[in-house]
């Protein structure tokens, strides 16, 4: 890293010197690294005053070209090389292929490591400890292509449009109608219904379950035992452009139609979600049936779980739907453990890491109770 910082293509390039120096120790020291964290610790309060990630962004785009340019030039020769892979803040450190070593300087190498180890002792071996447990990143099926296919990971919050007119206390409040999920919607209604219309506008506000809060800590856990992070969205302000060409996670309900909703019942021809229902239609295995998300109360919930594997290199896909939160919560729980993920591959998915699967979950005050698994298909899609 010194030999990095003192090179002529860092000296002039403060932000980017102090940003790779914080990481690259932070990474060694096991400091949990999350875009707010590090972006206060670079630019300070002013990275909260600007309420905008695109800063971090923008100074971590510019650390990985002044990395690429300086092993280009300056650090062709170095044997390691420091590396930030995309959708994630931790160094990683890694053997430069591009250069050959004569057996001499191998030779030299050794010797000077043997050295080293000698009079450091115990403080040595210590800190190659280190460096093999933050390096080492366990298998977990399902998750490990989201790690490994250097695009950055989005998750999708789904959040609900929302109305402001009368309540049914005789106030003026927030409304929700499933039918109404944008701006498109609402002003559709409005033109074909002027009367309904005529004392309601849009929320400037959205409304968010606690299963995106949740989920999303969950799922934060499970990225930073990955040494990965990833970047919140919310569905009413999601660009799809932003979708096209990186991972995507979404965390939310089946009743707020979305085009997460689509992309199942294209995926997968015997799954259609539709009017608060979802149908599984299998005439191979002579399977019809319907699941009524009207019957859940909060105390029983559907979740439905749908994995699609990216192809022709594009994004990894991963949707957690149901309308309580005790159905989000414990499906993103289950995929998130270790014990589950290898006993579902393993049963499950012999040929593809693509499935839709639904569970049915008991809980009570928004905790999970328990957790069944009512079907899956892991056939390929249409």
């Amino acid at each position: 890293m010194e030999r990095v910082l003192e090179s002529d293509t860092f000296k002039l390039s403060p932000t980017s010197s102090r940003l790779l120096r914080f990481l690259t120790n932070a990474t060694l020291e096991g400091k949990e690294l999350k875009e707010t964290t590090v972006g206060i610790e670079i630019f300070g309060n002013s990275f909260i005053e600007d309420a905008s990630s695109s800063k971090m962004r923008v100074s971590i785009y510019n650390l990985r070209k002044k990395l690429k340019a300086y092993y280009s030039d300056e650090g062709k020769n170095d044997a390691l090389k420091i590396e930030i892979r995309k959708g994630q803040y931790y160094t990683d450190f890694i053997i430069n292929k591009e250069i050959r070593i004569e057996k001499s300087a191998v030779d030299n190498y050794k010797n000077r490591f043997v050295m080293a180890l000698s009079a450091v002792g115990v403080l040595g071996l210590f800190v190659i400890g280190l460096l093999v447990y933050f390096l080492y990143q366990p298998s977990t099926p399902i998750w490990d292509s989201f790690f490994t296919n250097k695009k950055e990971t989005i998750v999708v919050v789904g959040d609900v449009f929302g109305v402001l007119g009368k309540t049914a206390t005789g106030q003026v409040g927030w409304n929700r109608d499933y039918n109404i999920n944008s701006m498109a919607d609402f002003y559709k209604l409005k033109n074909e219904n002027p009367k309904i219309a005529e004392g309601i506008k849009p929320s400037d506000y959205t409304y968010l379950t606690s299963s995106g809060v949740l989920g999303t800590k969950v799922l934060s856990d499970f990225f930073f035992q990955q040494k990965s992070d990833f970047t919140v969205r919310f569905s009413s302000k999601l660009n799809y452009a932003d979708l096209k060409e990186n991972n995507t996670v979404y965390i939310g309900p089946m009743k707020n139609k979305n085009m997460f909703i689509d992309y199942v019942n294209n995926y997968n021809k015997h799954f259609n979600i539709q009017d608060f229902k979802i149908r599984y239609k299998n005439n191979l295995k002579k399977i019809d049936t319907v699941f009524d998300l009207r019957e859940t109360d909060g105390i029983k919930d559907y979740a439905l779980v749908c994995r699609i594997k990216g192809q022709a290199n594009k994004g990894e896909q991963f949707f957690f739907f149901s309308d309580h939160d005790i159905g989000n919560i414990a499906v993103v729980e289950y995929f998130t453990n270790k014990d589950n993920l290898a006993s579902f591959t393993k049963k499950y998915l012999q040929e593809s890491e693509s499935f839709v699967a639904v569970f049915l979950v008991e809980g009570k005050d928004r905790t999970n109770l328990g957790i069944k698994l009512l079907l899956v298909d892991a056939e390929k899609g249409k």
